[in-house]
């Protein structure tokens, strides 16, 4: 039986929340019911006072939290998490999980076994957790070692793409290995640009070089890059216009049409300064879905909103309704979605 237009709008949002438990009345489960919501990311983060707003605390309430969500949802969930190592890693040793080194620091040593290890390690919790989606590994090429949000975090495997395409492809055959998906990121790169797109417009023109690209079509060509995930940085030679996400000559022209990835394209968080900063929320969700965008997500760790997933399933209802996307592109979305969710492991899914 095919699915109703809202369910397919559903699938096709992802957000985040506050909280370490939930109950039947959780403003997340509400809208995991209400809006047949396709996703669910999971983050530890502190506000700016250091108080602990985010949804880790141990591998026990972890692991808990995702099987409650999991029961909520009708349609199985993708159940997300940011898990590189080193820096950027939610399953932390505080919360009882064993240390990560970061991905500069298996490049450096030249580790394919090194990734290899790590990685098999970081995809059997995720496993073992009840996530299915790692947004990971990072395939931008560390050219601007400054890089505040990528280079100076120690994200970037290498600055030869060669060696990022390397390392990056064992560190998702592991996660294939223990029945994990990966969304690679920040489709078409953005090691090479000086700010941090967390926080505003990011210029990359004068900087991006399409060996930015070689570690993407690596992964393309193996058929390793399960999903993708779009930066927000502004590259004018590839769209004058606006940024990566909203771009449909990056997001359908370059990544599908000239790279051949057939694979769920998410936009990175909306929430981010550089697209929430300087686009109105609507104009920002419209724009995404026509770039090529499959699923808008929005990790909502800014300014709180308990309804972000309402909302956004509000806005693509009035979207659909007016006209301004069609039937026929939210089709193909939960298409590449409903595709994806079927190749993943029944454990993590279930």
């Amino acid at each position: 039986m095919e699915p109703s237009l809202d369910i397919k709008i559903g699938q096709m949002i992802m957000v985040g929340f506050r909280g370490r438990q939930i109950t039947a009345t959780s403003p997340i489960v509400e809208c995991i019911r209400d809006c047949h919501l396709g996703g669910v990311w999971l983050c530890d983060f502190r506000g700016p006072a250091g108080e602990d707003l985010g949804n880790v605390t141990s591998k026990e309430q972890l692991r808990e939290l995702v099987r409650a969500l999991k029961h909520a949802a009708d349609i199985p969930l993708l159940m997300a998490i940011d898990a590189e190592g080193g820096n950027v890693i939610r399953l932390k040793p505080e919360y009882g999980f064993p240390p990560t080194k970061s991905a500069a620091e298996l490049g450096a040593a030249g580790g394919v076994e090194a990734t290899r290890t790590q990685a098999r390690q970081i995809a059997e919790s995720l496993r073992d957790l009840g996530f299915n989606l790692n947004f990971a590994p990072v395939l931008d090429t560390n050219i601007n070692p400054d890089n505040p949000a990528l280079g100076k975090r120690g994200r970037c495997f290498s600055s030869d793409p060669e060696v990022v395409g390397e390392l990056a492809s064992v560190f998702v055959e592991e996660h294939h290995r223990a029945g994990v998906g990966c969304a690679v990121k920040h489709f078409p790169g953005q090691g090479s640009s000086a700010s941090d797109t967390h926080v505003g417009f990011v210029d990359a023109s004068e900087c991006w070089t399409r060996d930015e690209l070689k570690p993407f079509a690596t992964l393309i060509r193996k058929g390793l890059a399960d999903a993708m995930l779009t930066g927000h940085m502004f590259i004018r030679q590839l769209d004058p216009n606006v940024p990566a996400t909203l771009s449909r000559a990056i997001a359908t022209g370059l990544v599908r049409d000239e790279l051949g990835f057939e694979g769920v394209l998410f936009s990175d968080d909306l929430g981010m300064g550089a697209i929430g900063g300087n686009y109105a929320f609507d104009e920002a969700i419209a724009l995404a879905i026509d770039a090529g965008i499959d699923v808008i997500l929005h990790a909502n760790t800014g300014v709180h909103h308990f309804d972000i997933g309402q909302r956004i399933y509000s806005c693509m209802q009035g979207l659909v309704a007016s006209g301004r996307i069609s039937e026929e592109r939210i089709d193909i979305s939960y298409r590449r979605i409903a595709r994806l969710k079927d190749s993943l492991n029944v454990r993590t899914l279930g």
